[in-house]
């Protein structure tokens, strides 16, 4: 039999893998605020249940939105684009100026049926920045500058009359997400299978049972930081203990985002608190040979979502998905057969609740009086994109509070 831990290699020790969950999450809340978890009692209204759930999919390194919807009525796209634009007879036409990439043919189904739709020219209003870290750090922020503190994210989360639940707010990967930044209980997780604790060589029982010993006192911060843990530790080990088989024929590809949707759904369906999920897909800075990568990327995208709609079926009702990237790329391709940082770009919100089947936004075009410092001017503060969902599928009225200094006004992609 292994000999029971001692107190000190237990606190050492206790390191969730793959996941934010363990010795940072055991320490006091001000010393790692950003996986701190709340000691508040689990209680909800509507039997736990959030009013709707998002998931936020941050396709970082800036994806070329002009290639993912081809503003095919626009003559200046080809004119920059001698080498890299997509002729209008292989595109997935959408109303007659746009379509789809032809690797995104798996979310026409999407389309068709009104739960896809597509914004174009959003993005950061201020002027340009192409820095990825300070514009991702701005959008994520939701107050259009790097130092507010805390994310949107967290911000809508306070606002709501639910209490703290475990997994209720989940960042797929190794870190939270600059959106929950701020949110006590956000949870960081790498991998389903992976999210676990590291007994050092002794068995889970014996770790657990000396953990309860150590963190049997009421009221200090790391007690209830490890309740918490715990918590967490056996909720995941719950969904993993089921065998799962994807709903509705769904098949996700096998890829790193693939993984992940799956992962997610997995959890969505397992914890009707989830309320808000991110998870982040990288690739997308095409500086050369864009016509090589960004084709396999995208059919990654559009097959993952694809797969992971379908497995959710009826959960869709009370899912939304926004996808996003931090700004798009210059109109004109470079000597490298790639494009550079640009402004303006291109976001998808997926879901039952959605006006889908339109575009939305209003188009500057792209002739060079009309561009920004020769990219595709930003009209639609991305922020009104997100609001809608907020106000309108998350049941948030305090829209004020989630976005300071939104000057608010219905874009109309949500109902």
């Amino acid at each position: 039999m292994s000999p029971e831990p001692t107190r000190s290699m237990t606190r050492r020790g206790l390191l969730a893998r793959g996941g934010a969950v363990g010795a940072a999450a055991l320490a006091a809340p001000s010393v790692v605020p950003r996986f701190a978890f709340a000691a508040t009692p689990e209680h909800h209204h509507n039997g736990g249940r959030p009013e709707g759930t998002v998931v936020v999919l941050f396709l970082r390194g800036a994806v070329d939105g002009l290639s993912l919807v081809v503003p095919h009525g626009d003559k200046a796209y080809y004119d920059a684009r001698p080498t890299l634009a997509i002729p209008a007879h292989k595109l997935h036409d959408l109303d007659g100026h746009f379509g789809l990439h032809p690797s995104l043919e798996q979310l026409m189904p999407l389309w068709k049926r009104g739960d896809l739709a597509v914004v174009n020219a959003a993005g950061l209003r201020s002027t340009a920045n192409y820095s990825h870290f300070d514009a991702q750090a701005m959008m994520e922020s939701g107050h259009g500058m790097m130092t507010a503190g805390t994310g949107w994210l967290a911000r809508h989360l306070a606002c709501r009359p639910q209490a703290q639940s475990t997994l209720r707010a989940v960042s797929y990967g190794p870190h939270v997400a600059a959106s929950l930044v701020g949110w006590d209980g956000s949870t960081a997780m790498g991998n389903l299978d992976g999210f676990s604790l590291n007994t050092l060589g002794h068995s889970y029982d014996t770790v657990m049972r000396a953990l309860d010993r150590l963190y049997s006192d009421d009221g200090r911060p790391a007690t209830a930081a490890a309740h918490e843990t715990f918590k967490t530790l056996d909720k995941v080990s719950a969904i993993r203990s089921r065998p799962y088989q994807p709903s509705n024929g769904a098949r996700y590809p096998k890829s790193v985002l693939g993984n992940a949707l799956l992962d997610i759904a997995r959890v969505i369906k397992h914890v009707p608190q989830t309320e808000a999920v991110t998870v982040d897909a990288y690739g997308w800075d095409t500086h050369a040979a864009q016509n090589a990568a960004l084709p396999r990327n995208l059919a990654d995208l559009a097959s993952g979502l694809a797969a992971f709609t379908a497995d959710l079926g009826h959960h869709m009702h009370r899912t939304t998905i926004i996808v996003m990237s931090e700004f798009g790329r210059r109109l004109e391709e470079n000597s490298s057969l790639g494009t550079d940082h640009g402004h303006g770009n291109v976001m998808f919100v997926i879901g039952k609740g959605i006006r889908g089947g339109r575009v939305f936004g209003h188009w500057p075009g792209l002739a060079a009086k009309n561009l920004d410092l020769g990219n595709l001017a930003v009209t639609t503060d991305y922020r009104r994109v997100i609001a809608d969902v907020v106000r309108h599928r998350l049941g948030n009225h305090h829209v004020d509070k989630v976005f300071p200094g939104l000057h608010y006004r219905p874009l109309g992609v949500a109902r």
